[in-house]
C-alpha cells in the first residue's frame, strides 16, 4: 500500500459483459490514472473493476466523478456505478 492511503478505487456495477478494454477507455479519462483490472462476475454478483491512480487524491476524484454514472446508455436497465476506495492498492503485477 502505497504511503498516505489507498490509490486504487473499487468500480461496482458493471455488466458482466464487459471488456477490460471499456474499463480503461473510461479510466484512461481520469487524471492520474495507472493500471485497471476486472474481477469477473460468478453469475450472483457482477463484474468488479478495479483502477489504480497515481495518488490518493487522484482516486477520490476519480471516485468523486464516475460515482453513479450510467456505464452503458443502451442498458438502462443496470444500475448506475458505484464506486469506493478499494480495501488495498491495485497489485503492480495485474
Amino acid at each position: 500500500q502505497a504511503a498516505g492511503g489507498v490509490r486504487t478505487i473499487c468500480v461496482h456495477g458493471l455488466p458482466n459483459d464487459v471488456r477490460l478494454r471499456e474499463l480503461r477507455n473510461l479510466a484512461v479519462l481520469l487524471p492520474g490514472y495507472e493500471s485497471c483490472h476486472l474481477a469477473p462476475g460468478d453469475g450472483r454478483r457482477l463484474v468488479t473493476g478495479f483502477v489504480r491512480f497515481d495518488s490518493p487524491t487522484s482516486a477520490a476524484h476519480a471516485c468523486e466523478r464516475l460515482q453513479g454514472l450510467q456505464f452503458d446508455e443502451e442498458m438502462p436497465h443496470m444500475r448506475p456505478l458505484a464506486v469506493e476506495i478499494a480495501r488495498r492498492d491495485l497489485d503492480d503485477d495485474r
